[in-house]
């Protein structure tokens, strides 16, 4: 024979727990991309056709490229929208051997102000030129 106040406790049991699960779900909605779809907001975009990160920004804050000049050791950027020094990284467009700047002796500092590429010694006659790339506020 059934027990039923079992079976009537598990019968409104089960909706109930049914409702909480629904009520805890995850509310945010996906974004389906295809080929022509960007995700943008005004100094930030995605777009899926090629696969590429935009900035939207005139300020080269977030990426860009330096020179060092001829017979000078360092090269900066001022930055325009930080508040505290990003992470940044630096990497040259060619051979740095080639202007006379001695193998690894090049490097980068960054404030909130600006990200700076260093070498030891002079560049030669033709200077060299760096790619950047920074990220966040790190505090």
């Amino acid at each position: 024979m059934p027990k039923w106040p079992l079976d009537r406790r598990l019968w409104i049991t089960l909706p109930l727990l049914c409702l909480a699960v629904f009520m805890l779900r995850p509310t945010a909605t996906t974004q389906q991309l295809n080929s022509s779809t960007t995700l943008a907001s005004p100094n930030f975009a995605i777009s899926t056709t090629g696969g590429h990160i935009l900035t939207n920004v005139a300020n080269n804050d977030t990426a860009g490229a330096v020179t060092i000049g001829s017979g000078t050791s360092t090269i900066s950027h001022n930055f325009v929208g930080y508040t505290s020094a990003p992470a940044c990284t630096v990497t040259p467009t060619s051979d740095p051997a080639a202007v006379g700047v001695i193998s690894g002796t090049w490097w980068v500092t960054t404030s909130a102000a600006a990200v700076t590429v260093h070498t030891h010694n002079n560049v030669g006659s033709s200077g060299i030129a760096f790619n950047y790339v920074c990220v966040g506020n790190p505090t």
